[in-house]
């Protein structure tokens, strides 16, 4: 049921399906939210922001040690250099 999406998955049994799935549960949570409580989660999104998986957290990271913290603006060069480094054609 819950596979086919007839059944929300119940947000305190987001952490243990994260587990089980191997996925963030960060991201699942928020998928989550969004289904079960669509205008919740805009609020949530306008108050927090976007809600940062573990490995986006990883990016931000590496990209603020690499920056001395400097907090630059991604130059569209930039840009296009990581589309192509994530990408996997």
């Amino acid at each position: 049921m819950l596979k086919k999406g007839e059944m929300k998955l119940p947000l305190d049994r987001v952490p243990a399906m994260a587990r089980a799935l191997a996925v963030d549960p960060a991201h699942l949570f928020r998928l989550a939210l969004e289904q079960h409580h669509p205008e919740v989660a805009k609020v949530v999104h306008e108050i927090f922001g976007n809600v940062v998986s573990g490995n986006e957290l990883a990016f931000i990271e590496e990209i603020r040690a690499s920056t001395d913290n400097s907090d630059p603006a991604p130059s569209e060069a930039v840009k296009e250099r990581l589309r192509k480094a994530l990408t996997t054609d």
